[in-house]
């Protein structure tokens, strides 16, 4: 849930979050920085959706984002974020609704 709320948010970073100088520009290192982070929580909630896939959940429809968002996005943030817009956050509010994580949540609350 924290991953899905967060992912049509791109991360804010301080310039004292970058530890090395680059050939890029200031500018382009945010740039990649952000996107390898958008990119993870993508990984993320694939992990998810890979790990639902086996158990034949419906969530299973989630584990290609991290593909997807790389094919339509390459390392262009603004093409990532806008897919991400377009095409993750609409199937995640689909699949994944308040209702249905909080089921999910209280049925592996109850497993244990």
């Amino acid at each position: 849930w924290w991953a899905k709320e967060r992912l049509s948010s791109p991360p804010r970073l301080e310039i004292s979050d970058f530890r090395y100088q680059t050939q890029a520009s200031l500018k382009r290192q945010e740039e990649l920085a952000v996107w390898s982070i958008m990119m993870l929580r993508l990984t993320l909630i694939s992990d998810i959706g890979e790990s639902a896939a086996e158990a034949g959940h419906e969530i299973r429809a989630i584990a290609t984002f991290a593909e997807e968002a790389a094919e339509n996005a390459s390392t262009d943030l603004k093409r990532l974020l806008r897919w991400v817009k377009k095409s993750a956050v609409p199937v995640l509010s689909n699949v994944l609704s308040w209702e249905k994580y909080s089921k999910i949540r209280a049925d592996l609350t109850n497993d244990n």
